[in-house]
C-alpha cells in the first residue's frame, strides 16, 4: 500500500492541580503559599461548599507549577484580571464595596499572592451569603485562567444536579465545552449518544444545526450560549433544533427534551468499514489505550483478499486521550519522521518521532 506522510505540531498545556508539597522557590519561599491541592481519598468527593481564598491560591500557583508559561509568567498577569472580574462581580449583584482596593502588586510571585489574598480576605468577609462568595471566587478563577489565553486551559466548577446533555456532538467543541479556534462555520454533529434527547429526536452524524433560532456562529464568532444550550440543558428544558441535512438536502426541526441518557456500557468503541474504491474507514473516537494497535488491526482485517488504495481515520469528536498513541498511530505513516515538537515557555523545543514503525 502506498503510504502518506503525515505531520502533527502540537502545542498542549494543561492546568492540573498539584498532588506533592509546595517546595521552597527563588522568590522568597513559601511563605503565604497554601497548600498544595490533594485528591479527596474517597471515590466520591465531599459535598461542594463555597470556593475559598485558599482554593483560588492553590489554582494559582498550580499555574505556576503545571503551566508550559510557568517560568516566565508575571504574576500580575493573572491577579490583576481577577481582581477585576471579582470587583466587576460585586457591581453585578449590587455587593460593591467601598474598601475593596486593588491590591499592590510588584511581579514577585509569592509576595503578589500575599497582597491578593489579604485584599480577597477583606472582600469575602463583608459578603452576606456563601453563594456571593461563591461567585465573586468563580468570577476570580474564571478571569485568572482566561489570562492565559490558552484553550488547553481551565477552569470547571461543579454542575448542577439536573443539568444534563442533549447527547450530541458538535463539529466546533475540542475537548469539554471548549470552542475550538481553528474551527469554522456550518457547524455539524459529529456523534449522537444512544438514548439521549437527541437521538430520540432524529438527530444524525453531519446534520449542520442552529439552536434555539440561534446559529453556532454569528459573523465568524462561536456563540458561547449555544454550547451551553447543546451540554447543559436543564433535565425537562426543550431545546429546538434547526438542521440541514446535506446528505438528503432536507431542512428539519426537531424539539428535544433533555433527558439524562443512560449510562455507557463500556468505553467508546470504533467503526470500520470498507468504502467504495477499496477504502478503508476506521472513525476512533478517543486515544485510549491500545488504540493504535486496534486501527491497524481494523484496517488489516479490511485489507483481506483485497489492495486497500488508502484508508479515511475519522477523528471528528475525538476526545483526545495518550499521547503515546497518537505517536503510535502515526507511525503508520511517518516511517522515522517528525511528528510533533513539544515547546517549553523559553522556545526550546524537542523533536518527536515514533519509535516503532508500524504497519498492517
Amino acid at each position: 500500500m502506498k503510504t502518506t506522510k503525515l505531520v502533527l505540531i502540537a502545542a498542549i498545556a494543561t492546568v492540573l492541580m498539584s498532588t506533592t508539597s509546595a517546595v521552597a522557590d527563588a522568590e522568597g519561599g513559601t511563605a503565604g503559599r497554601p497548600p498544595a491541592c490533594q485528591p479527596p481519598p474517597q471515590e466520591q468527593p465531599p459535598p461542594p461548599t463555597a470556593t475559598t481564598g485558599t482554593t483560588i491560591g492553590q489554582a494559582y500557583y498550580c499555574i505556576f507549577d503545571h503551566h508550559f508559561s510557568g517560568p516566565v509568567l508575571d504574576s500580575r498577569s493573572l491577579l490583576q484580571p481577577a481582581f477585576a472580574a471579582l470587583t466587576q462581580e460585586l457591581q453585578r449583584r449590587g455587593l460593591d464595596q467601598a474598601t475593596a482596593n486593588a491590591p499592590v502588586l510588584t511581579g514577585d510571585k509569592n509576595a503578589d499572592w500575599r497582597s491578593f489574598s489579604r485584599a480577597y480576605e477583606r472582600i469575602a468577609a463583608g459578603l452576606p451569603d456563601d453563594a456571593s462568595r461563591q461567585a465573586t471566587a468563580e468570577a476570580a478563577l474564571r478571569a485568572m485562567v482566561a489570562a492565559l489565553d490558552d484553550n488547553h486551559a481551565r477552569w470547571v466548577g461543579v454542575p448542577e444536579a439536573d443539568t444534563v446533555p442533549l447527547g450530541f456532538l458538535p463539529s466546533h467543541l475540542h475537548g469539554p465545552g471548549l470552542i475550538d479556534p481553528a474551527a469554522t462555520d456550518p457547524v455539524f454533529v459529529t456523534a449522537v449518544q444512544p438514548g439521549s434527547a437527541a437521538a430520540n429526536a432524529g438527530v444524525r452524524p453531519g446534520d449542520e444545526i442552529t439552536v434555539n433560532d440561534v446559529p453556532p456562529y454569528i459573523r465568524g464568532t462561536a456563540v458561547p450560549g449555544v454550547v451551553d444550550w447543546i451540554l447543559d440543558a436543564v433535565e425537562g428544558e426543550t431545546v429546538r433544533m434547526s438542521v440541514h441535512r446535506p446528505s438528503s438536502g432536507e431542512t428539519l426541526d426537531f424539539s428535544m427534551t433533555a433527558v439524562a441518557p443512560p449510562p455507557p456500557s463500556g468505553p467508546p468503541q470504533h467503526e470500520a468499514k470498507l468504502l467504495p474504491g477499496d477504502l478503508a474507514y476506521v472513525k476512533l473516537p478517543g486515544f485510549g489505550p491500545q488504540a493504535a494497535d486496534t486501527v491497524f488491526a481494523a484496517i488489516a482485517k479490511l485489507g483481506e483478499g483485497r489492495k486497500l488504495r488508502g484508508v479515511v481515520l475519522d477523528l471528528r469528536g475525538n476526545g483526545g486521550g495518550s499521547p503515546e498513541q497518537v505517536a503510535r498511530l502515526l507511525g503508520g505513516w511517518a516511517h522515522g519522521k517528525t511528528i510533533s515538537y513539544w515547546c517549553d515557555a523559553l522556545d526550546k523545543c524537542t523533536r518527536t518521532a515514533p519509535t516503532t514503525p508500524c504497519r498492517w
